[in-house]
């Protein structure tokens, strides 16, 4: 049975308190652009600089906010990011032949799923499965089914979890809400102002979690974001405390114990020039391989696309401006979905898509840190066996490969007319660099309910794991130049 991918609901905006949920369940379709474009590459020498392509991505007429929730000037605008950036190696990596055997599945579901991290062992997977409760975070092994509950949450539209090496635990965010009321039938209502926000490990013992971080939020939409260093030897999470609006708290590990350390001052709403409106964006982080540095983007197709670059250790900030200037006033901007770094912390892998519920489109933008050139691949140049070129075409998530020169691609189609039963959700394996992709498998995977989480290459290169139609599938995955 085939399905509907992307349902967006981090971009579901209810205006009224202007809450945003991060997911959900229901049939919405998602509209892709249906162009192909050019794989382009584009000197970045400003803030203001986009990808180009030889065909112009369709972008529909603007949508603007009612004047209650009119964008409000504020901030002041960053340094634009200069190339190469620091700490950046420019060693030119050597394309590796990868074979992928057709998916096995090695996990069944009744309820959605997430994957979110291969351990460094490459043979563990932290995931999160819901239920009617809430959310089991988990460490799965695909081999051989094993199941070990390291905690749970409300709900799975927190942040991801993260895996802390130096500690044997894993660290995650959880917000919890105010209680709810009832409606005239006694049915419980649930509330969408957040009463604190939390920060969790655990160390494999669910019954005993250990409260790192509470705190009290001076907005009702203050969520954590959560990162560990690649290295294992930092915790950063970004969040609400104080007077603050929005700061970094920062831990670090030595032998196995947890440090409080001093952050640099920082707050990210200083640097929201193109808005903020209320309640100010969650945004997302990737830490750069290798560096000090983490890249920041906002998630939700209302905040601008805002795309920063931190020194975690200075607290100095530049933007990169990769998707031009939106009207401040159109609530349909494009933003980044996902953001991975390559291995080797060299390219800057992002899934960019524009507006939400549905979609206007989404394409995949590659930054070459060394020169600061765009490389932009739209979905539609994947090459859907088969398939005609009428229809809708998007790029659900994608993950580098341990060559640092190819990425596995998680593409989508609806053909013109047709329905959830007439999609196709498919992997590719795509070399950015000479715009070639070719489909790994003829078994379909998804459904997708929601951009990343979807989709995880192990460290080592021998595995993929991504969402099936019953749950979790493996790809053994062979190196032809590996001994």
């Amino acid at each position: 049975m085939k399905h509907k991918s992307i349902l967006l609901a981090i971009a579901a905006i209810i205006l009224i308190p202007l809450f945003f949920a991060t997911r959900s369940q229901a049939g919405q379709a998602v509209k892709a652009n249906t162009q192909a474009a050019a794989v382009t590459n584009v000197p970045l020498t400003s803030s203001s600089a986009t990808p180009v392509s030889s065909t112009p991505i369709n972008q529909p007429t603007s949508t603007a906010l009612p004047s209650a929730a009119a964008v409000v000037a504020a901030g002041k605008e960053p340094p634009a990011c200069s190339f190469p950036l620091a700490q950046t190696t420019t060693t030119v990596s050597i394309p590796e032949n990868y074979t992928f055997s057709e998916p096995q599945v090695v996990l069944t579901v009744s309820y959605p799923v997430d994957i979110y991290q291969w351990l460094p062992d490459n043979q563990r997977v932290l995931i999160g499965q819901e239920s009617s409760q809430g959310q089991s975070i988990e460490l799965f092994t695909p081999q051989t089914g094993k199941i070990q509950v390291f905690g749970s949450r409300g709900s799975s539209s927190d942040s991801p979890p993260k895996w802390v090496a130096g500690l044997n635990a894993v660290v995650y965010p959880q917000t919890v809400f105010v209680s709810g009321s009832r409606d005239s039938n006694g049915m419980i209502i649930p509330s969408t102002e957040i009463d604190k926000s939390q920060v969790l490990i655990s160390r494999g013992d669910p019954a005993n979690v250990q409260l790192l971080e509470e705190l009290q939020p001076t907005t009702n939409a203050s969520k954590l974001s959560i990162i560990v260093k690649p290295d294992g030897s930092q915790i950063l999470y970004l969040g609400s405390g104080g007077n603050q609006l929005q700061q970094f708290y920062k831990r670090a590990i030595s032998q196995g114990t947890l440090e409080t350390v001093q952050p640099s001052p920082f707050n990210i709403t200083q640097w929201t020039y193109r808005g903020p409106v209320s309640p100010p964006p969650v945004f997302g982080m990737a830490w750069r391989p290798g560096s000090t540095q983490i890249f920041l983007y906002s998630k939700e197709a209302w905040a601008g696309g805002y795309t920063f670059l931190l020194n975690s250790d200075s607290g100095q900030v530049c933007e990169f401006n990769l998707f031009g200037k939106d009207d401040p006033n159109d609530w349909r901007k494009s933003w980044a979905a996902i953001a991975h770094w390559s291995p080797n912390g060299r390219y800057l892998a992002l899934v960019r898509t524009k507006g939400g519920l549905p979609i206007d489109f989404s394409d995949l933008i590659i930054l070459d840190s060394a020169t600061g050139k765009l490389y932009q691949m739209d979905a539609t140049k994947l090459g859907f066996p088969g398939l005609s070129t009428q229809g809708e075409y998007f790029i659900n998530d994608v993950a580098w490969a341990p060559d640092n020169h190819h990425l596995a691609v998680l593409g989508h189609f609806d053909p013109v007319g047709g329905n959830s039963m007439s999609s196709i959700d498919s992997l590719f394996l795509l070399d950015f660099l000479t715009d070639q992709s070719i489909q790994v498998s003829s078994q379909e995977l998804g459904p997708n309910l929601d951009f990343s989480g979807d989709l995880l290459w192990s460290n080592d290169g021998s595995q993929v794991i991504a969402k099936c139609p019953s749950g979790l599938c493996l790809l053994a995955v062979q190196n032809s130049d590996q001994p």
